[in-house]
């Protein structure tokens, strides 16, 4: 059996609710592969179920910053992860998806360190490159799928408190906030199953309250190209592509959406592709699974229509 290529990775995961997003899960996986020890970073006030959730998959040690009080968590979690670095627990990598918030934790801890961020990595940290590595993963990173709990349950990590140095500055704070997507209609985009898309031929805005009815009947959450939130279809928190949100439904269904690069960088790891054009040479169409040719807005009405019926 090959030796692991690392001694400690710290892999930062995201949480809703207490359950962490897929995307942790899976790296945290890969980790475990290449790594004697993985340990988790966390922030929010959901330690306990995050522990345990991390646990089951073979993590010992949580390092959790705890409950920000809205506070955006870029500046406190890098500051916090910094100076336990400082005190002498460095890891060999510490490994961010490629998700806003860890985007900028990443961003500020590279300031912190003077260590550069290796963004868009497909294979993780190299075995030599001096430490702690910062490594970004690529949206399309294969990293596995989780690991079954383990049997028995298995044992919940560890809390050990993330300290958040106090610098006597007020901390950035969001003011104002939209109406999620998907508020109170299933899944958060992130993990959702089925995954249903407006693109810039389906408008107008009034169709993307369409969109989020058909994704509350299949129990999945609504998202948008970006010619579509440009346009104010959609909010921004929708947006899937390489400036927005990635995601890995087990269906991703597409309205009007014709599937430009920057569109399909954040959809790569979707299971089965539908999609609905009048154009059958999109490049979306071409990948598609299943690629219907017709009106999307017409085809939308009519299967909320029928599944409403049901």
């Amino acid at each position: 059996m090959t030796a692991p290529r690392h001694g400690l990775v710290w892999v930062v995961t995201e949480s809703a609710g207490g359950r962490v997003l897929p995307g942790g899960l899976g790296v945290l996986a890969w980790a475990a592969g290449v790594a004697t020890t993985v340990e988790a970073v966390h922030w929010g006030p959901d330690a306990g179920p995050v522990a345990a959730a991390v646990g089951r998959h073979g993590v010992r040690r949580l390092l959790a910053a705890g409950d920000l009080g809205g506070a955006l968590p870029g500046v406190p979690v890098a500051a916090a992860l910094a100076a336990r670095i400082a005190g002498g627990d460095c890891p060999d990598a510490v490994l961010f998806t490629a998700s806003r918030d860890q985007r900028e934790v990443a961003g500020r801890l590279s300031a912190r360190l003077d260590r550069p961020v290796v963004a868009g990595a497909v294979g993780g940290p190299p075995p030599d490159g001096g430490t702690p590595q910062l490594v970004m993963l690529h949206p399309r990173f294969p990293a596995p799928p989780a690991p079954p709990p383990a049997e028995g349950g298995g044992e919940a990590a560890a809390v050990v408190s993330l300290a958040v140095p106090d610098d006597g500055r007020p901390a950035a704070r969001v003011q104002r906030r939209g109406r999620p997507v998907g508020s109170g209609l299933g899944p958060s985009l992130d993990g959702a199953p089925v995954v249903v898309v407006a693109g810039r031929g389906l408008g107008p805005e009034d169709r993307f309250a369409q969109v989020e009815e058909l994704a509350r009947l299949l129990r999945g959450a609504a998202a948008a190209t970006g010619a579509a939130v440009d346009a104010g279809w959609a909010p921004a928190a929708a947006l899937v592509g390489q400036s927005g949100r990635t995601v890995a439904p087990a269906v991703y269904l597409a309205f009007g959406v014709s599937g430009a690069s920057q569109h399909l960088a954040g959809v790569r790891g979707a299971g089965a592709v539908v999609a609905v054009d009048t154009d059958p040479s999109t490049p979306l169409m071409a990948r598609a699974d299943l690629a219907v040719v017709g009106d999307a807005p017409s085809i939308l009405a009519r299967l909320v229509a029928a599944l409403s019926s049901r």
